[in-house]
């Protein structure tokens, strides 16, 4: 991986981090349900694309508190048992690259602690 690659998968976490910080600080319901984190996220990546995301009140989307982290996690194990594996060599590669890269960011970043 380039020095440039490094350094955009670097910027891309730290403007996601970014847009995290801003909706739980505006949305406090956000700070306890990753899935309305996650689509309040979504709504703000899609609107420079032209894709506005209706409005869905939290008490609708609070029972599906957790959801996201289970279905990722679940994801993961069958992975790991070699099941469902991705089709697309790109996204294997990617996704090798960026646990890569960002396990060596954190690395750096305890540290300095």
């Amino acid at each position: 991986m380039s020095e440039e690659q490094v350094e955009q998968v670097i910027e891309k976490f730290e403007n996601t981090k970014e847009l995290v910080e801003r909706v739980l600080r505006e949305h406090e319901e956000a700070r306890n349900n990753d899935f309305y984190l996650v689509y309040l996220c979504l709504k703000e990546l899609l609107k420079p694309k032209g894709i506005y995301l209706p409005y869905i009140p939290y008490k609708y989307l609070k029972e599906f508190s957790g959801i996201t982290e289970t279905i990722t996690r679940a994801r993961r194990a069958l992975n790991a048992q070699g099941l469902y594996l991705p089709t697309d060599p790109e996204v294997v590669q990617k996704r090798r690259r960026k646990q890569n890269v960002l396990k060596n960011y954190f690395g750096k970043q305890g540290e300095q602690l």
